[in-house]
């Protein structure tokens, strides 16, 4: 789960959906290139317990609660080896399913009362929900023809899309 994997594969699936939409592609691509260096910049290490196996899709619909509320984590497809503090960024982008930021700070909490973030992953994990906003989009956007529709990648989704990216600004 690295930046090219992440984000330019996201943005090169995207791109050719929105050709009309230059100006708005080419922000992605500046706020993709803001968010590369700045996570370089955060040195973050590459060995645990901040770098290893990350799910990459955990929601809500990607979990069953058991009785006692015991989770079961299903629909690994998106897995693979990156920081943790991606996983936590990327359950933040739930916001988009108007999840209150209270759940989410919870969550945060309740994590830490087992396995403590560094300073270093509180600062990346804002980061991170951006970089998987985008990954989001680039994974719907690589499966059009095969699973999603063409009409499907409207002005008004894509607006919706810049609309949620700049409200991602998460206080943690």
């Amino acid at each position: 789960m690295n930046s090219e994997y992440l984000l330019d594969s996201s943005l090169n699936a995207l791109a050719p959906l929105y050709k009309q939409r230059r100006n708005d592609i080419e922000y992605l691509y500046k706020q993709a290139e803001s968010l590369k260096n700045k996570l370089t910049l955060l040195s973050l290490p590459k060995f645990a317990p901040f770098y290893g196996m990350c799910i990459g899709d955990i929601h809500s619909g990607n979990t069953y609660f058991a009785q006692l509320n015991q989770p079961t984590l299903f629909d690994f497809d998106q897995c693979g080896y990156g920081w943790r503090a991606f996983d936590i960024g990327n359950i933040n982008t739930s916001i988009t399913w108007k999840i209150d930021s209270k759940v989410i700070r919870a969550f945060l909490d309740g994590y830490q009362s087992v396995h403590n973030l560094s300073n270093i992953e509180l600062v990346a994990i804002p980061l991170f929900t951006k970089v998987a906003h985008i990954w989001v989009m680039g994974i719907s956007a690589s499966i059009v023809g095969d699973v999603l529709p063409y009409g499907w990648f409207t002005d008004d989704w894509l607006d919706n899309k810049l609309k949620i990216f700049e409200r991602l600004e998460i206080d943690i």
